[in-house]
């Protein structure tokens, strides 16, 4: 156990200065994440101190960051061998680079939200001079309604005494800035760069430069011009705006911002209009609220055969948010047997786009309607909708949280949790995870209103459950 604390339960993956692990903190009784520190064998003993010595900056980079787009430090500890180790929030998601090996390419309007939650964490870490130098899609995790950038372990911070040697490149060299391989001064501009470099591998499925060895990929990083993207519009002139060589020649964060909000058809600011968090529970009748204008102008939408179903689908997915619920809430009241569970989704996608908004009273309403359809989908059909229907309380319950209605909190946790348990019991190497982290959620929503005596077995519950994934 490390420090005496922290019990590693699986190994998450490898980054760039060693190996990230799920582990159990048994004083807070939370699941964390925890990065060891790997030195490769043959490093000289002054060289094995530089190692140390960064991991240790990229831990002091990250706490000094305060950003819901940026993850969370919470220690800093050393092993009995005198390795570093850093003690993270535990990112319950894939990172982008997952999901691009699965999918290659995104549509647009999830490239320029993505585009916009790393513009946002970037610029806060570069409020505070922090530059992050090797953002890429294994940097951006997605988790739910959060996107977040990982990994400062090369961070340049303005102020701290250089730890690598004159002529160092550091970075991973796809998405690295004409800058960072030539070896010159890092700045802002050059995570701009790679933000760039980023969002066009997730419009073309592969970086803006490709090459068969480093020294190829670097000269062509340096002199050549990326291939025109796929997409147009805005996206386009974000990328080609970005991927220019002379940093000076970069467009500004606010043309960025304008520029990807033309994409998403909304404003990353929270809507002054937004209704006020209410204490009632939302209902059908407020998500209605914000797309009964929709379903009044474009008449009536034909129920589609089979054949077309697959079209449509595809065409509605790229409509905004609002639009795509009040199309799939036309179509389910004509076809609730078909449409149900894409009116589901779509609630889920909107209030996705909402919580990035902060806007989480209408978040609250979207998840509150998209549990009432999966309840009733897992009525009739409970093997393939009740995950749905547990991920769906989930979510509603975090919303709940934010808004600080611990009261209609609790029994919809105590629903999600009474769910992942019987999905645990059918497939437990899935399942418990999800489980342990409920009933962790659940304790502290029971402290919170006071109830510690039902707090204590419903932690004690959680406990038992990390101990077996630990022994796992």
């Amino acid at each position: 156990m490390l420090a005496g604390r922290y019990q590693r339960l699986g190994r998450i993956g490898q980054g760039g200065m060693g190996v990230v692990w799920r582990a159990y903190d048994a004083e807070l009784e939370r699941e964390v994440a925890i990065k060891e520190l790997r030195v490769p064998e043959q490093v000289t003993e002054q060289e094995r101190r530089v190692w140390y010595a960064r991991m240790q900056r990229e831990a002091r980079a990250a706490a000094r960051l305060r950003h819901p787009g940026i993850v969370t430090v919470y220690d800093l500890v050393m092993g009995e061998d005198g390795r570093p180790w850093i003690v993270m929030e535990l990112i319950h998601g894939q990172s982008l680079e997952h999901l691009l090996s699965e999918q290659e390419a995104l549509p647009e309007r999830q490239i320029a939200a993505i585009g916009l939650a790393m513009l946002e964490a970037l610029s806060a870490a570069h409020a505070h001079r922090i530059v992050h130098r090797d953002v890429k899609p294994a940097n951006v995790l997605l988790e739910g309604d959060r996107i977040v950038l990982t990994d400062f372990g090369i961070a340049a911070v303005e102020g701290d005494a250089t730890l690598t040697r004159p002529g160092t490149v550091l970075g991973t060299p796809a998405y690295m800035s004409p800058e960072q391989i030539a070896g010159r001064a890092v700045t802002p501009a050059a995570d701009l760069w790679s933000l760039a470099a980023t969002l066009y591998a997730a419009v073309e499925g592969r970086p803006p430069f490709t090459a068969p060895t480093h020294g190829a990929l670097f000269i062509a990083i340096a002199t050549q011009d990326p291939a025109p993207p796929e997409c147009g519009g805005p996206l386009a002139q974000v990328l080609n705006g970005l991927l220019r060589k002379d940093p000076a020649n970069r467009l500004s964060v606010a043309q960025i911002h304008d520029l990807l909000t033309t994409v998403t058809g909304s404003s990353s600011k929270p809507d002054a209009q937004a209704r006020p968090a209410e204490q009632q529970p939302a209902t059908r009748t407020d998500t209605l609220s914000y797309t009964v204008d929709l379903t009044l102008v474009q008449g009536p939408v034909p129920s589609p055969d089979d054949k077309g179903l697959s079209r449509l689908t595809r065409a509605v997915e790229d409509l905004p948010k609002q639009e795509a619920v009040a199309i799939y809430r036309r179509l389910a009241e004509a076809d609730p047997d078909r449409h149900r569970p894409n009116l589901a989704q779509s609630l889920h996608n909107l209030g996705h786009t909402l919580y990035q908004l902060d806007r989480f009273a209408e978040v609250a309403s979207a998840r509150q309607e998209a549990v009432a359809i999966y309840r009733q989908l897992a009525e009739a059909d409970p093997d393939r909708y009740r995950p749905n229907l547990a991920e769906s309380l989930s979510h509603f319950s975090h919303t709940l949280y934010r808004l600080d209605r611990f009261a209609e909190e609790l029994p919809v946790e105590q629903e999600a949790v009474a769910i992942y348990r019987q999905l645990a019991e059918a497939d437990p190497d899935r399942y418990r995870p999800d489980l342990a982290q409920l009933l962790s959620n659940l304790g502290n929503t029971l402290k919170r209103l006071h109830h510690h005596a039902e707090a204590a077995p419903v932690e004690q519950e959680a406990i038992a459950i990390y101990r077996q994934l630990g022994r796992s």
